[in-house]
């Protein structure tokens, strides 16, 4: 299982790709092993860490938080370093952390990707198909697209005798069967009390609602039986703009004062992140070039991926051409392979599903100066790719008081 001695260097070194200018996830040390993780620690397999005097496992996913700033900020008992997988997405790596499964497995390539069963552009965190430049949902999608039937370490501790919750502070705007599939088999979800959807700036309001659900369930669900209860907590939009500021840390760190009150109440608290974040800057002139390559006739479909990976589908015979135009288009800030070389490298697992769904034509992102779809030029951090700020992220533990 998870290393502790595991340097982020020691990681990286491992893993390097594309002369150290990217990582591929590590086989061992790996988000998509967070599942197994948990299920020992909650049948008392785990050498390491028991149940405290509450019965009681918690854990919060910190969306956007990387190693480096979760390690400055931080005072777990054990914090762990662990890379996460390939696309370095939300949409992606939340599925990986409670189910195991990567991308070839969920049925989740990324945040747009062609789906061959409802034969058009699919968006997850929308749950809608591409119709010209309109976004739609399908009305066949339920049947010809099943999304989000996963099994999960809710089902896992479902089956130990644990009461599961679900404490919804990240689906509170994100509806979809992406987002409902993740809690699908926990017993109880409950709807946050804070609103979400004005607040994603506060760091401090963020904090208040992480507070005050966190109490309430203790308050409702944890009674005498074991309990294990999970929350996403979203700081994705905040870092996207503003980035890895004093702010945050101080947020950060009153998070951590009150994950260590709760580890000293009896609670085993784990606390871990899907993907970290990464300086970017937005250049309107070349998103736009990339937008005019994809509306030339060599691309069968409109491209795929989201932030700091993108993927596109040229016409059979126009694979190599339309990879040069793209290198010669990111430059140094980038490197376009086709798609098996991904398999190669171990960057991800390219079976059947995968072919189906991402392009024969993978852009990774390397550094800063990329060419996303923020043409307001607001975005200063992103993610996608395989940076190291990218794909490193903490696993924390915070020990409770037996």
């Amino acid at each position: 299982m998870f290393d502790k001695t595991l340097t982020p260097d020691q990681l990286f070194e491992r893993n390097a790709v594309f002369n150290k200018s990217g990582m591929r996830p590590d086989a061992q040390q790996n988000l998509v092993h967070l599942r197994k993780f948990i299920g020992q620690i909650a049948s008392g397999k785990h050498p390491d860490y028991q149940l405290g005097s509450k019965q009681s496992i918690i854990a919060v996913g910190i969306d956007s938080l990387n190693y480096g700033f979760a390690k400055n900020n931080l005072t777990p008992d054990d914090l762990y370093c662990v890379s996460t997988i390939f696309p370095s997405t939300s949409s992606c790596c939340w599925i990986a952390s409670i189910t195991g499964k990567g991308p070839e497995e969920s049925g989740v390539s990324g945040v747009v990707f062609y789906s061959e069963e409802l034969e058009s552009m699919y968006i997850t965190h929308l749950d809608k198909v591409q119709q010209g430049k309109e976004w739609v949902a399908h009305p066949e999608s339920d049947a010809k697209l099943p999304i989000g039937n996963w099994d999960s370490v809710f089902l896992d501790l479902n089956a130990m005798g644990y009461k599961t919750v679900c404490l919804d502070g990240f689906f509170a705007y994100k509806i979809t069967r992406w987002s409902q599939g993740l809690h699908r088999h926990a017993q109880h979800v409950v709807k946050s009390s804070g609103a979400w959807l004005d607040i994603l700036m506060g760091c401090d309001e963020m904090v208040d609602s992480l507070e005050k659900d966190l109490k309430d369930g203790i308050k409702r669900f944890v009674t005498g039986e074991p309990v294990f209860m999970w929350n996403l907590f979203n700081f994705d939009r905040y870092i996207h703009h503003r980035g890895f500021t004093d702010e945050l840390g101080s947020a950060v760190r009153r998070m951590d004062s009150m994950f260590h009150e709760m580890a000293q109440q009896g609670h085993l608290v784990i606390v871990y992140a899907d993907h970290g974040q990464t300086p970017h800057i937005s250049v309107h002139s070349q998103g736009e070039e990339w937008d005019a390559l994809h509306d030339s006739p060599q691309h069968r479909l409109p491209f795929g991926g989201a932030g700091r990976v993108r993927w596109s589908y040229p016409v059979a015979g126009h694979e190599d051409r339309v990879a040069r135009e793209l290198q010669d288009l990111v430059g140094e800030n980038g490197v376009v392979v086709h798609r098996d070389e991904l398999h190669k490298h171990g960057i991800c697992n390219i079976g059947p599903r995968m072919q189906s769904q991402m392009g024969e034509i993978i852009t990774l992102a390397t550094g800063a100066q990329f060419p996303t779809a923020d043409f307001k030029n607001t975005v200063i951090y992103e993610h996608g790719s395989i940076t190291r700020d990218e794909m490193l992220v903490p696993v924390a533990v915070y020990r409770a008081a037996v």
